[in-house]
């Protein structure tokens, strides 16, 4: 059988002898062109429309978009103009009905994407298959909820975990609730909200759906958001202080530290702490304290601390003594976002969030002879 490239769709399609037959006609026999053309349009639909569609309905996280942006992310293999040929041909259509590409999302409408497009360049039939390891990875992120809604999901981060993948680190926080999300939009995943390091635990926040993570977004960065962490430091740190200092990431990619540098080089950096109490460690002055930020740098915490010549228990990167010598130590770091504090808003997110030092931290504190009760939690 003679087979024909299809250039619309990318494909060997035997369909296309076909139309080309139909056309054929009316080249040839062009006085009855008038009279079969709505025989032909038929015949055509059958041939081409009749083909198997996979369907989708959209929701809110998808209106108000545009058709083709839209289908650029759901189909995020597929070259750009092969979208726009696929549009314009009917291969990917809107309610049963080819569109134009710049027709704007509606609530309830229903993509339409030709089944041999949707198996080869959607990009969910790429990505690593978790199927596997569903149900671990479901148990240890319900472990870990501290609060979630249907425009939330907040966590109680482990230590030594990433929120996102590294070169060296494919099983971030992020892939593991990729792998369980039960997807309800065509284009939106759920994502980390802002940042904690991989040595840093507590409070971290996930998106549900695009509203939240715009209003989130918005908050952090009028600084509407309030964060506190805990921090054991090594140094005698005797009464309430703020800094502000700038900083700026190193250039040098493989020294992922951050520095303090002149105000025109980089980025105003705010940070209030205050002792709780104070201990010894291995005969060193041992500071357990409380650390607001009113702004978040790469690493902003441990290099303001280590600057003012109170480096965090254990922290090699910035400047640890203890790091240098033997110690019985669980962590490299021990720093704890403990409070997210939020503003009045529209997604039943409670104004307060409180996540507990990890029994590694509290361990730890122990050893350096300092005792906590649950007061340090107040807000």
């Amino acid at each position: 059988q003679l087979k024909i490239h299809d250039k619309k769709t990318g494909f060997v399609n035997n369909k296309c002898i076909c139309i080309l037959a139909l056309e054929s006609i009316f080249t040839f026999f062009p006085s009855i062109e008038n009279l079969s053309r709505g025989l032909y349009n038929l015949l055509k639909n059958i041939i081409v429309y009749g083909m198997e569609f996979v369907n989708f309905e959209t929701t809110n996280n998808d209106c108000n978009r545009r058709f083709d942006t839209l289908i650029r992310k759901f189909l995020s293999e597929m070259p750009l103009s092969l979208v726009y040929k696929n549009i314009r041909t009917g291969f990917i259509r809107l309610n049963d009905k080819k569109t134009k590409q710049e027709t704007k999302i509606k609530l309830g409408d229903v993509i339409n994407i030709e089944k041999r497009l949707y198996n080869n360049f959607s990009k969910q039939n790429k990505e690593i298959n978790f199927s596997d390891e569903y149900e671990k990875n479901k148990k240890f992120i319900e472990n870990i909820t501290i609060f979630k809604n249907e425009s939330i999901l907040i966590l109680d981060k482990p230590y030594n975990f990433n929120v996102q993948n590294s070169e060296n680190d494919k099983n971030s926080l992020d892939t593991i609730i990729k792998s369980i999300y039960q997807k309800d939009s065509l284009t939106f995943l759920p994502g980390a909200m802002h940042r904690l390091d991989k040595l840093t635990t507590g409070v971290l926040c996930f998106s549900q759906n695009l509203d939240c993570a715009r209003w989130f977004s918005e908050q952090i960065s009028k600084h509407f958001i309030q964060k506190e962490y805990f921090a054991i430091l090594e140094g005698n740190l005797t009464n309430k202080q703020e800094w502000v200092d700038y900083i700026s990431s190193d250039n040098n990619k493989n020294n992922h530290k951050s520095r303090i540098v002149e105000s025109v080089n980089g980025k105003k950096s705010v940070t209030i702490i205050e002792p709780l109490s104070h201990g010894k460690y291995k005969n060193i002055d041992i500071t357990f304290a409380k650390i607001s930020i009113k702004t978040g740098r790469k690493h902003q915490i441990r290099l303001q601390c280590s600057n003012k010549g109170f480096p965090i228990l254990n922290d090699s990167l910035y400047g640890s003594k203890i790091s240098k010598q033997k110690n019985d130590l669980e962590q490299k770091l021990y720093l704890h976002c403990y409070h997210l504090g939020f503003p009045d808003n529209n997604f039943d997110i409670p104004s307060n969030i409180i996540a507990k030092i990890p029994n590694s931290f509290e361990k730890a504190l122990i050893k350096c002879l300092i005792e906590i009760t649950n007061q340090v939690y107040n807000i």
